[in-house]
């Protein structure tokens, strides 16, 4: 530990372009204390560690050299909850207890790391909805939701931030708190203030088709999942095919990732047929859907997608199909 310290002390005080005296003087002791600390002669007393770690605006784990280590344990844990959070892993009961073990224990060594948070509270959503009652369990959700709040705070990454925005709305809609999603709507910008329209402004030739193109999808894909999340009964299924024609026009059936609204759309409008009693159409809208959930899982697969694609997206599966049959 004496050679340790001793030498971060001297690294740190030529990176600040300091002398002993200087750091000697801020820190009430003599030149020669902090001579025979940097040759590994003698170490600080513990009691001055934390004194010595705020004067060079360094934490205690980096004045004694730990900080790498920390670092190199805390990217481990990121990578490796990124990797269980694969949707083919999150959708198993068993996998899904593991993987929220994992991220507790990772959270208790690195409690204020806002990707473990936002992860935990994506696990705990779907935990709260995967009960063999069919309940949901309300006490996890508000879990999730308060760990969503912590980790938006610190988030640097604003396309993250939306994904966490969009998650909270769904966790406060599940859990009925209204005013937070009022409080939430208050914060947020209006449609014509997103950045897909901001910059269909942009009227270089170059630059405006695919922009344009970019906010017609963007509007489309937010139309797909209100009316998906709404549930709406006593929408004409008509509606939800001339989305779906809107989708056609634009995408000339290069669908990617806009496989999974066109999936969504199709199960939208086979399930109303079947309310109506119209078997035949019913069944064709759920081909196509199953259809189309097959390319989404093609898409999603891919190592190089540079299609457009839409920021956030229902993710859909033949498990899926099965419950909307």
């Amino acid at each position: 530990m004496q050679v340790t310290i001793g030498s971060k002390i001297k690294e740190l005080r030529k990176r600040d372009g300091r002398k002993q005296e200087d750091v000697a003087i801020a820190l009430g002791i003599t030149n020669q204390a902090i001579s025979r600390w940097e040759a590994g002669k003698g170490y600080p007393d513990m009691e001055m560690i934390p004194a010595i770690a705020n004067y060079f605006h360094v934490s205690i784990d980096e004045l004694f050299g730990y900080n790498n280590d920390r670092e190199h344990r805390l990217s481990g844990y990121i990578e490796k909850a990124y990797e269980m959070a694969k949707p083919e892993f999150m959708l198993n009961r068993k996998n899904l207890k593991k993987h929220e073990q994992f991220l507790r224990e990772a959270l208790s060594e690195f409690p204020n790391e806002w990707r473990l948070q936002e992860r935990l509270a994506v696990v705990l959503q779907v935990k709260a909805g995967s009960s063999s009652s069919g309940k949901i369990d309300k006490c996890i959700l508000r879990e999730a939701a308060e760990l969503l709040e912590l980790s938006g705070k610190e988030c640097d990454d604003e396309h993250r931030k939306e994904t966490m925005t969009d998650t909270l709305i769904s966790i406060y809609t599940q859990i009925g708190d209204f005013k937070k999603i009022e409080e939430m709507a208050a914060c947020a910008s209006t449609i014509h203030c997103s950045r897909e329209i901001i910059k269909s402004a942009i009227t270089n030739a170059d630059d405006n088709a695919r922009y344009l193109n970019e906010a017609l999808l963007s509007l489309i894909h937010e139309l797909t999942i209100l009316v998906w999340k709404s549930q709406n009964h006593s929408i004409n299924p008509s509606f939800y095919l001339s989305i779906a024609d809107l989708y056609k026009n634009i995408l000339n059936g290069d669908y990617g990732l806009f496989n999974s609204d066109m999936c969504l759309l199709y199960l939208l409008a086979s399930r109303k047929n079947a309310k109506e009693n119209d078997k035949k159409r019913s069944f064709a809208y759920f081909e196509k859907a199953r259809k189309h959930c097959i390319s989404f899982s093609e898409a999603f697969n891919m190592k190089d997608n540079s299609q457009a694609h839409p920021w956030n997206f229902v993710y859909v599966n033949e498990d899926m199909l099965r419950a909307y049959a």
